[in-house]
């Protein structure tokens, strides 16, 4: 994946320098929680982005530093977009692998360097959004993992309310319901020029009665 990301970006840059749209930025969130798991331990993380388009084609580099533990991720991605729907190949990487009697999602059936394919649909003409994503390489499972959401404007800000499953049992838990979340957005005026963008997460895993409220802003 990562010889596939660095070709995709020396073609980019090749041929179509004046063309591409590179863009980042970096969270600051309170908890790092992935699809209904607490994945980051008891730690707020650091979590930049470094991203590249062009003509539908997207390759990016995302990371997430555990801020008073060891916790590491580094994950690559390639995505085509075609109208309302992406593919997208990712890549996660860590390197500092977390301890699994405190991480509720990585255990001895996920290795820490695998891959995932994932299919996404997203249009402004159907108010749900929805993806697929399964595990293909590094998962003796072959986990997947599926979610439905829509996004609720409130006047100049939005409420994001999902709900994931896992269809066989997985790394993400029973057949079932395992993530349902509630994600609002809104930019905190500073000045009149400057604004930050924040995030007020809170999330439910029904098989764990685990409860997440997650604050999160940009840079």
């Amino acid at each position: 994946m990562l010889i596939l990301l660095v070709a995709m970006i020396a073609t980019v840059s090749m041929y179509a320098q004046d063309s591409v749209q590179v863009n980042s930025s970096v969270d600051v969130v309170s908890r790092f929680i992935f699809r209904g798991a607490n994945v980051g331990g008891e730690s707020s993380h650091i979590q930049p982005v470094i991203y590249a388009d062009y003509k539908g084609f997207e390759v990016s580099a995302w990371g997430s530093y555990g801020i008073s533990n060891n916790y590491t991720e580094v994950d690559l991605s390639v995505k085509y977009t075609y109208k309302s729907l992406s593919v997208q190949f990712t890549n996660y990487n860590i390197p500092t692998g977390p301890n699994f009697t405190t991480n509720t999602l990585f255990n001895p059936n996920l290795s820490f360097n695998f891959v995932e394919i994932g299919l996404y649909y997203n249009s402004d003409l159907v108010p749900i959004n929805a993806y697929v994503a399964t595990n293909v390489y590094g998962d003796n499972l072959y986990s997947t993992y599926v979610e439905l959401s829509t996004v609720i404007p409130i006047g100049d800000n939005s409420l994001n309310v999902l709900a994931g499953i896992t269809p066989y049992t997985s790394i993400y838990g029973n057949p079932g319901l395992v993530n349902i979340g509630a994600v609002y957005s809104r930019n905190v005026i500073i000045t009149d020029s400057f604004s930050v963008p924040t995030k007020l997460s809170c999330y439910w895993n029904p098989q764990t009665d685990s409860k997440f409220l997650v604050v999160g802003i940009t840079f």
